[in-house]
C-alpha cells in the first residue's frame, strides 16, 4: 500500500522557513552573547593582573 503524502501549502512552507530562520538567528545571537561575555570577563580579569 502506497500512502499519499500531501505537500505543504505555501503558507506552511513559509512558516517552516521562518521558524528555521528564527532558530538559526537565535542560536547565532546566543553564541555572540556568550562570546562577548567571555571577552568582557577576560578584560575584567586583566584589570587586576599584577604584572
Amino acid at each position: 500500500m502506497d500512502r499519499a503524502v500531501e505537500d505543504a501549502t505555501p503558507a506552511e512552507e513559509w512558516s517552516q522557513s521562518l521558524n528555521a530562520t528564527c532558530n538559526r538567528l537565535s542560536t547565532q545571537y546566543s553564541n555572540l552573547l556568550k562570546s562577548a561575555s567571555s571577552v568582557t570577563a577576560l578584560a575584567e580579569e586583566n584589570k587586576h593582573d599584577p604584572r
